[in-house]
């Protein structure tokens, strides 16, 4: 079968275009579409350093089984979401949980040199007033890039 060069070169570039597809594309769990999530949580209007940030599907219908999207503020008060090991969330709506925890009593957290575990006791600086169950703040998760509008502590 003879086959026309113009015809090979543009096979080849669009085979080439494949695993670029794959790495724009959103990542999947467990059969859901994952897409990219950004947001960004001040507290007292200064970032929310080391808080954590996770949705919880409004729709879940087994909360126990449902998968959380979560985060970590960064030192800029950003965040991206992951679901599990991947990058993103499922498109949804969504209740926000943040918990930002502290060591108390002044003690700065240290590690234990046989468990790598934290020696310090810690408490939520937000006192529990955006867990789960308490929080008011919704974001939705929608197919495409998500960049939410910024979570404002008080």
């Amino acid at each position: 079968m003879h086959v026309s060069c113009s015809f090979r070169s543009a096979l080849w570039r669009s085979l080439a275009f494949v695993p670029v597809l794959g790495i724009l594309s959103c990542g999947d769990v467990g059969g859901q579409k994952l897409y990219p999530v950004s947001g960004k949580v001040v507290y007292k209007d200064q970032p929310a350093a080391g808080a954590t940030v996770s949705f919880h599907p409004s729709n879940a219908k087994n909360e126990l089984t449902a998968q959380r999207p979560a985060g970590l503020v960064k030192e800029d008060g950003t965040f991206t979401l992951a679901t599990g090991k991947d990058e993103g969330a499922p498109a949804g709506d969504y209740t926000v949980a943040i918990t930002w925890f502290e060591p108390v009593g002044g003690v700065k957290k240290s590690k234990s040199m046989n468990t790598g575990a934290d020696d310090a006791p810690t408490a939520d600086k937000l006192k529990g007033a955006y867990e789960k169950g308490k929080s008011t703040i919704t974001r939705q998760v929608k197919a495409g890039s998500n960049q939410l509008e910024p979570i404002v502590l008080k």
